[in-house]
């Protein structure tokens, strides 16, 4: 390609091009880089910028519902934990009347015969207290939650126990009456109890949720844990009776109070891990209840199973102590459900805060939001303004600093030009090996005589927009123009090997056979001729000058080749010796030795006609394109000079 310096540059944007001017300089803003220099571009950044400060808005909304969302959840939640640990209330006092009433019929059943009572009228007022609890929790869920569907949903089996419940009793006073009764019986009879409460049980630990976003889940679980140590010490007492009352348990027995003995103390051992209330309580109540001692023998007895007689005395006693214990036991319950309550108290009054506060945010944001649309859009339309008047200013700027480098491109190289801007010295520089070039008018001297001046510039304008447009499709560098002269050089400013010299023999080919079409724009009658002249060798190169600095060639190389030219026929491209050697190494090319020429200054040397390239070379059809013999069109460098 033509070199950075050429006069064919100013050619390459067409007069009046101002498709650019535009782009010269435009200002992309934001993560979608909108031109704020359209009018479609600003209306996106604006848009864009009304949107940003929404993004945090819009978190904080989100935020915010999932807090509101998260605090009438954990209201609901509370609310029906309340609901739940009222309703364990209720049936609490079934499941303790229950629990009495079995406790009351094993004393019965292993030490009946010693009462001086009537079996039958004192466990007939326990009946009647279960019955009263039976109707007094009917009558509560009747009010507070409907039906016993409350507890046990679509599951009737409690019901239909429950409904047997008098036909046991009878049956168990039956059995009681007889005297060779097994007690094994007796005891399986006394389980329809134990399956009446474990329905209860299971129904209220479902109901009862061991996890929670509240604060009690930690009661919660030991409240259910607690409930369940009740039961099973009250089936334990149970077979513990039978072993005071007849001295020894049977391996059924045995195993079930096993089994239910140590439930309990699991259960009750799960529950101090979950409350410290009902941790520090137990301690305190052990060190100080006076049956204490008492329980351990007597569990270390049973667990052994130690045949003794029947102690109807130590059964009693046995009685009495561990209904104390589960009585301790019951008033632990009762203050794990007060705590429950408190903290979900707490917890609704933490839900309702939030929901407040939430609420409040929501109706702040919706408020200040048009205020905010409102600033940033007149922030907005202040800066796209502002804007609008730098991307003007910038944009003269860039198309003033456009024609400068078009202007310097003219007398100096690319590489010049950016040492020169970067403050850097530019030395001048050795070439090993260039092809330069020489041409002239042949009868110049004799077209000016017939010409006017304007008639002069205009076809030397028309005549170099050619050579200019040819120069440009081969790697040379167009060094100056005086007058009729022309001057072009391959191999520098950027180091070629050896292909300079057929870059400016081609060119030289093509300009020739151009110029067979070329018409003078005055003298269209006159055929135009030139003489070209080449030479090969090294060169030094540097610029010239502060005030219109020139890059200037210096050496040998450039006197011979402008002998060459002066030496030269019309029509005819003289060549050296070295010129020669080289296109002879690159081949296709086809010289004529002419003989030893005379040059000034040099002697006598041996020199060469070039008659044409191999194979031809490819036409160039901007000859034929429009403008180039135009004798009115002004040069392409008025238009980078125009305002």
């Amino acid at each position: 390609m033509g070199g950075p310096g050429s006069d064919s540059d100013c050619s390459l944007a067409k007069p009046g091009f101002t498709s650019g001017d535009s782009s010269l300089v435009s200002v992309n803003t934001g993560c979608l880089h909108v031109n704020s220099s359209t009018k479609k571009g600003r209306r996106l950044q604006l848009c864009q910028m009304i949107s940003l400060p929404f993004i945090p808005i819009l978190a904080l909304v989100a935020q915010t519902l999932i807090i509101l969302l998260g605090a009438i959840s954990s209201q609901r939640e509370a609310a029906t934990i309340e609901n739940q640990v009222d309703l364990t209330v209720e049936v609490g006092r079934l499941l303790s009347a229950l629990q009495q009433e079995r406790l009351e019929i094993a004393m019965h059943i292993f030490q009946g015969k010693d009462r001086q009572t009537n079996p039958r009228l004192e466990l007939s007022s326990y009946f009647g207290k279960t019955d009263d609890a039976i109707r007094n929790t009917t009558a509560a869920f009747t009010s507070k939650y409907d039906s016993w569907n409350s507890i046990f949903g679509s599951k009737v089996n409690f019901m239909d126990h429950l409904s047997l419940l008098s036909m046991k009793r009878l049956s168990v006073l039956e059995l009681n009456e007889k005297t060779d009764r097994e007690d094994d019986e007796a005891i399986k009879e006394i389980e329809w109890y134990n399956i009446a409460n474990d329905l209860i049980l299971d129904q209220l630990s479902t109901r009862i949720r061991d996890t929670s976003s509240t604060h009690a889940w930690r009661n919660l679980i030991a409240y259910k844990y607690i409930i369940k140590s009740i039961e099973n010490f009250s089936i334990s007492i149970v077979y513990g009776l039978y072993y005071f009352g007849r001295g020894r348990l049977t391996a059924y027995s045995y195993a079930r109070f096993v089994r239910f003995d140590s439930l309990a103390y699991d259960y009750l051992n799960a529950s101090q891990q979950f409350s410290p209330l009902i941790f520090r309580d137990y301690a305190n109540f052990m060190k100080t209840f006076q049956h204490t001692q008492n329980m351990s023998i007597t569990r270390g007895h049973i667990y052994n199973n130690v045949n003794i007689s029947g102690n109807k005395e130590g059964a009693g006693i046995y009685y009495e102590y561990m209904i104390a214990f589960i009585d301790e036991l019951r008033t632990y319950q009762e203050r794990l459900r007060d705590v429950i309550l408190l903290a979900v108290q707490e917890d609704l009054q933490d839900a309702t805060q939030k929901q407040t506060l939430s609420v409040g945010i929501l109706i702040l944001v919706i408020m200040i939001s048009p205020v905010i649309v409102s600033l940033i859009t007149n922030a907005t339309q202040t800066i796209q303004a502002f804007s609008q008047v730098l991307v003007e200013k910038g944009t003269e700027i860039k198309r003033e600093r456009r024609r400068c480098d078009r202007l310097l491109s003219q007398m100096l190289p690319a590489p010049v030009i950016k040492a020169l801007k970067e403050r850097r010295k530019v030395p001048a520089e050795t070439f090993d090996s260039v092809t330069v070039y020489f041409s002239d008018i042949v009868g110049f001297t004799n077209i000016s005589s017939k010409s006017t001046p304007l008639e002069i510039i205009n076809f030397l304008n028309s005549l170099y927009k050619l050579f200019d447009a040819k120069i440009v499709t081969y790697d040379v560098y167009k060094v100056e123009t005086i007058g009729d002269a022309y001057m072009v050089v391959s191999g520098l400013p950027h180091r070629n090997g050896i292909r300079h010299a057929g870059e400016i023999a081609t060119l030289s080919i093509d300009l020739v056979q151009s110029l067979k079409k070329f018409k003078i724009p005055h003298m269209p009658g006159e055929q135009l001729q030139i003489r070209i002249g080449l030479n090969s060798g090294s060169c030094v190169a540097g610029v010239v000058g502060t005030k219109m600095p020139r890059y200037c060639l210096f050496g040998d190389t450039i006197n011979v080749a402008s002998r060459m030219e002066s030496n030269s026929e019309p029509m005819k491209i003289h060549i050296s010796q070295t010129t020669k050697w080289l296109l002879d190494k690159l081949g296709g090319y086809m010289c004529e030795y002419r003989g030893t020429t005379e040059v000034k200054g040099k002697g006598p040397m041996d020199t060469f006609w070039l008659i044409e390239k191999e194979g031809g070379i490819r036409k160039n059809l901007e000859i034929e394109l429009p403008g180039y013999m135009d004798a009115d069109e002004e040069p392409d460098y008025f238009y980078d000079l125009a305002d």
